[in-house]
């Protein structure tokens, strides 16, 4: 029976340091996500969101009185959402990173190159994202030549 009482408070102790050392970490990768300006990104991308949508509705000839409760709608949707996926968010760096790398990644953050970083992310994913469709539209369009020309090289 002692050894049963043993086990249980060695079982006990090591899971609540491993749960605190998960805690520690979700702590730091909070640190970390507002260091890199999560929410920031988060409310940008939902502008985003809402003028894409917005800009949609329009050239699908919807009446505005119906757009306009619509993306008030969204935009209620997307902000009571925003602070579960920043949650999500932290926790995918929690998941990742140990606490000495989210550390290190915070003293990177805090310094001046990593603060023009978090100020031109967004920037730089919008030419990342431009970058990308026009290195796939290319690819697309010269893998239709290539099977035009071979269509047309077989039928003659």
């Amino acid at each position: 029976m002692r050894h049963f009482i043993k086990t249980i408070i060695v079982t006990l102790a090591l899971t609540a340091s491993v749960t605190v050392a998960q805690a520690a970490t979700y702590e730091n990768a909070s640190r970390l996500a507002a260091v890199m300006g999560l929410a920031n990104e988060i409310d940008r991308a939902i502008g985003d969101a809402v003028s894409a949508v917005r800009s949609q509705l329009v050239q699908q000839g919807a009446p505005a009185q119906k757009i306009d409760a619509f993306i008030a709608a969204f935009r209620d949707e997307l902000d009571a959402g925003a602070p579960q996926l920043l949650t999500e968010l932290t926790h995918s760096y929690a998941d990742r990173f140990s606490d000495a790398e989210i550390l290190e990644l915070i003293r990177f953050y805090e310094t001046p190159a990593g603060r023009k970083l978090v100020d031109v992310q967004h920037e730089l994913a919008v030419a990342q994202t431009q970058a990308v469709s026009r290195w796939v539209n290319a690819a697309a369009q010269n893998a239709s030549n290539k099977v035009s020309g071979a269509t047309n090289d077989a039928s003659v």
